[in-house]
């Protein structure tokens, strides 16, 4: 095992790294609450991304909780957040150690917020239609994320005056969930980590 490999093993930083188990901002050792030796607030990237592209794209999405497309880009924002982390975490880090970095990662953002892997999979099933690998995963189709139909679209005498229209993620169990309690749960988690 090389120094790199070592490093992330250990969960410390060493030379140029932080500990990518952190789970604030400014790097700590894990479990500890207290900074890595060494680590310094993480530079913009992430934080650039967020405030750039994730913050307002999810703005964009509560502020019209029935746009379907709205709803995918606010999930593959804040699914590629992570992705940002990673790579500002593990700075210099070969691919290899990156990819093994982020699932790892994945898991760990899972732990502390279960959303995650609902925000993951909405993410992935909006971009390649049909989720077949795996086998942890909470929903298997981009058809599982419609718009309930507000009194316009449902049968005649079925809907409530005003009854509001919003964006639906059907679980593969079916349970049903809206999309909005998903990403402003995601969104909280980014925010506690970025501030």
């Amino acid at each position: 095992m090389g120094r790199q490999e070592q490093t992330f093993a250990r969960g410390f930083r060493i030379g140029g790294f932080c500990d990518w188990q952190s789970s604030r901002i400014e790097g700590e050792k894990v479990g500890t609450g207290k900074p890595a030796e060494g680590c310094a607030a993480m530079s913009t990237g992430a934080k650039r991304f967020f405030l750039e592209a994730v913050k307002p794209t999810v703005d964009e999405f509560f502020r019209d909780a029935r746009d379907i497309r709205r709803g995918r880009l606010a999930a593959i924002v804040l699914f590629h957040m992570a992705d940002y982390w990673n790579l500002e975490s593990n700075k210099g880090a070969t691919p290899k150690t990156l990819r093994d970095a982020l699932n790892i990662l994945h898991r760990q953002f899972i732990k502390e917020c279960p959303d995650f892997r609902l925000i993951m999979d909405i993410a992935n099933a909006s971009k390649h239609d049909r989720l077949t690998i795996g086998t942890d995963r909470k929903l298997s189709s981009s058809d599982q994320i419609t718009r309930t139909p507000g009194i316009f679209g449902a049968p005649f005498n079925t809907a409530a005056f005003n009854e509001a229209s919003i964006v639906i993620v059907t679980h593969d169990d079916g349970t049903e969930q809206p999309l909005a309690g998903i990403v402003r749960s995601v969104l909280e988690m980014w925010e506690a980590k970025i501030q």
